[in-house]
């Protein structure tokens, strides 16, 4: 990102800058977590990222973001800078995506839909920040199990879940499941998967479970192919993360939402009573498909090419 003010200064061409992560990142400080990557690869990145932040986002003509929360972060950081120079624009979704799923024939392997079972699935990164969901998630499944609630033909599915290859590869989900003695019901494979068998999956899949991270900053971009696959679906999100509300807006399934004062109890009490007691697992959603038409590729697209538009209208 420091290139665009580097540009601008030799070429007087203005640049726009798209932030889908915080450059400047206080998060693993602030919790403790050990950071992606390691401590000291950590360290190196945000010395540098302290460096060159604040001219590089100063001279930017505008600045996306995928998440409103960034937005106020920054102005508080550089109370200099406006509103006006700021555009949310998270990832989009576009169904032409899963048509071409269809065309194609693509197929996975990653679960049998005939089988007879009830495969749920999760498809999406891991780690330190999503502990307490995946754990609260987990736990209401082994207490809705042990109530008497017939959930013995459930498998749930945690595909994609590290970064790493092969054999660096960690499992978040697993030690989880065996501390809670579930682990027959679980299986977790953190290789990558390819989007468009991940859009298979998610057709194929009986219900679909989105973990979320305690950062409340945190959007999760992959949430629009889940609402598009149009399968019950169980959000576990930061109270404050914008999933909850476009899950609200577009009525696309159960959001439940926690803060940094409860606990994983509690939190599974919530899911357990919104998710299993309600059986909302077997409900299909009446996904309102206008309030989700802002968050597809073509609204998006319009959105970033105005932004273009704008600060080329303003350069002249």
């Amino acid at each position: 990102m420091p290139l665009g003010l580097r540009w601008q200064q030799r070429l007087g061409v203005p640049y726009v800058l798209d932030i889908q992560d915080p450059w400047v990142n206080d998060h693993y400080q602030r919790t403790g977590q050990s950071p992606p990557g390691g401590k000291i690869k950590h360290g190196i990145t945000q010395w540098f990222a302290a460096r060159t932040e604040p001219a590089t986002i100063r001279g930017a003509a505008h600045t996306t973001v995928v998440s409103e929360h960034y937005i106020s972060n920054l102005i508080a950081r550089y109370p200099d800078l406006s509103p006006d120079k700021f555009t949310t624009l998270p990832f989009a979704a576009t169904p032409r995506d899963y048509e071409l799923v269809a065309e194609e024939n693509v197929v996975q392997d990653k679960f049998d839909p005939n089988d007879g079972l009830n495969h749920w699935v999760y498809i999406g990164r891991c780690g330190p920040d999503m502990q307490f969901s995946l754990t609260a998630m987990l736990l209401a499944f082994r207490n809705a199990l042990q109530s008497g609630q017939l959930l013995e033909n459930v498998r749930m599915h945690f595909l994609g879940t590290d970064y790493a290859t092969k054999d660096q590869a960690k499992h978040w989900v697993l030690p989880i499941a065996r501390e809670l003695g579930i682990t027959e019901y679980v299986t977790e494979v953190p290789d990558r998967v390819p989007y468009f068998q991940v859009l298979r999956c998610l057709q194929q899949a009986s219900a679909l479970i989105v973990p979320g991270s305690d950062d409340p900053r945190y959007t999760a971009s992959k949430l629009y192919p889940y609402i598009s696959a149009a399968r019950p679906c169980l959000t576990v999100f930061h109270q404050n993360s914008s999933v909850n509300r476009i899950m609200s807006e577009t009525k696309a399934g159960v959001a439940v939402t926690f803060d940094s004062e409860d606990s994983v109890e509690t939190v599974a009490g919530r899911i357990q009573r919104d998710w299993f007691s309600a059986q909302q697992y077997k409900q299909m959603p009446k996904t309102d498909w206008v309030a989700f038409s802002p968050y597809t590729a073509e609204s998006m697209t319009h959105r970033l090419t105005r932004v273009f538009d704008d600060v080329v209208d303003a350069s002249r």
